[in-house]
């Protein structure tokens, strides 16, 4: 963990540690033979669909962190991939499971995802996690509200904004004194159109319920100019550890 990926806690951000689930699935697919400039050639990329993901605790600055990662299921044009967090010891941290969509780069639309690459990656139907997605809900009349303009650094390979930027998008609608006091223990996002450069986009939050100790806020990324949403997330706080 590197100092430019920590929060004012000295732990890893949630976006950084998307960046390390994305970076190990990246590493497998280039194991597995069909990575990043191999699916190139053929005009064919995967893409982000859904995060689910579960922390039990951060890793700290200069902390080793070890990601595993397999395919669960594969099924015409999306696969589920899971994800194990561990520290140094191997003690378990974490645990996601992801959607990810297999697409012509060109035409931007899904395909059918061949038998040969199914059979490169393998089928282990172990979950990560033992529950599942959620339909998610735009939150009505939002309490807090923030606009951003796509940047050049907001753009990965794909021509458009990198998954784990939503999440700074959408952890700036949390209130501050929440932020401060509490960490993020579960994360949703889905998906559901992209967003690319020059872009306004509005990131909306609103507290969803207040159970005891539990703070859960429902979230949504809209385009500004034409309203049409660009993501919905649900994320919950549980009291940070003195």
């Amino acid at each position: 963990v590197y100092y430019h990926e920590i929060n004012h806690r000295q732990q890893v951000t949630p976006a950084a540690l998307l960046n390390y689930l994305g970076e190990t699935a990246l590493s497998h697919t280039k194991t597995a033979g069909y990575g990043l400039n191999r699916l190139g050639m053929d005009n064919k990329g995967w893409v982000i669909s859904r995060w689910l993901l579960k922390m039990e605790e951060y890793p700290k600055w200069e902390d080793k962190v070890q990601i595993e990662t397999w395919a669960s299921l594969f099924q015409r044009f999306y696969a589920e991939r899971e994800f194990l967090i561990k520290g140094e010891t191997g003690n378990i941290l974490g645990r996601a499971t992801s959607l990810w969509i297999f697409i012509d780069i060109i035409k931007k639309r899904p395909v059918s995802i061949p038998e040969h690459i199914k059979q490169c990656y393998g089928i282990y139907p172990d979950k990560a996690l033992d529950i599942p997605f959620t339909r998610l809900t735009p939150p009505e009349d939002p309490e807090n509200k923030r606009e951003f303009t796509v940047r050049l650094s907001d753009i990965d390979t794909n021509d458009h904004v990198n998954n784990s930027k939503y999440i700074e998008w959408i952890i700036e609608t949390i209130p501050i004194e929440i932020y401060n006091q509490f960490f993020l223990t579960h994360l949703e996002i889905q998906y559901k159109k992209e967003i690319c450069y020059g872009t306004n986009v509005h990131a909306c939050g609103k507290q969803a319920y207040d159970c005891g100790t539990t703070k859960k806020y429902d979230h949504s990324i809209y385009n500004a100019n034409t309203g049409v949403q660009m993501a919905l997330a649900q994320t919950v706080w549980k009291p940070k550890n003195p």
